[in-house]
């Protein structure tokens, strides 16, 4: 249990009181006091081990917890004859440790997952930049079809009456040239009527 308080305190930063060894030489670490004052009082406590930001774990202290999940003492069977509410916040902390190794290893991997989706959403954005002023290209483009063919249709319109007119003209000459022909004969023929005219009384005679 004294373990798993420890292991909880380090977790949460808290500083232990520093008393003397028993051995006699210096001083060590005592985290039993702090523990209850400052963890097993708090009402909060189990709320922190849910919401504990466990992508945030700071290096060293993985470094120290981890040093406690590899001993013999603190392993969860061992714990859970003694406490089953230590049992269950050992279990935590083998959690956690194992949680932030694993995370080492992901982070990478996620950072470079996000830099590619990074990228890969900039070139959507490219391309959606791209397919604009192509779209506005073929739009254009459309345009001058639509234009174009209304000016062949125009021209061929016109075509069409050009070569009515000319059929027209053609026809018109023709009659011209006709009646060029009838002109001479009426002018034959007035003045052939015009000597029977003045005949008109001697041939009555």
């Amino acid at each position: 249990v004294v373990l798993t308080l420890e292991t909880v305190c380090i977790m949460f930063k808290v500083k232990p009181t520093m008393v003397k060894n028993p051995n006699g030489s210096g001083k060590v670490a005592n985290y039993w006091d702090v523990a209850k004052k400052k963890v097993l009082s708090d009402s909060n406590f189990l709320k922190k081990l849910m919401k504990y930001d466990k992508d945030n774990i700071d290096e060293a202290i993985y470094e120290k917890v981890k040093k406690y999940t590899l001993s013999d003492e603190f392993q969860p069977k061992r714990i859970a004859q003694q406490s089953k509410a230590a049992h269950g916040i050992c279990k935590w902390v083998h959690a956690m440790v194992s949680y932030h190794e694993v995370a080492k290893v992901v982070a990478p991997k996620r950072a470079a997952l996000k830099v590619a989706t990074d990228k890969l959403n900039a070139a959507q954005e490219a391309l959606k930049l791209v397919q604009a002023e192509l779209q506005k290209v073929m739009d254009q483009l459309k345009q001058l079809n639509d234009d174009l063919q209304e000016t062949l249709d125009k021209k061929n319109a016109l075509e069409t009456k050009v070569d009515t007119c000319a059929r027209r003209l053609q026809t018109a000459k023709t009659l011209i040239k006709s009646l060029l022909g009838e002109k001479s004969r009426w002018s034959q023929k007035s003045s052939m009527l015009g000597d029977r005219y003045e005949n008109l009384v001697g041939d009555i005679l």
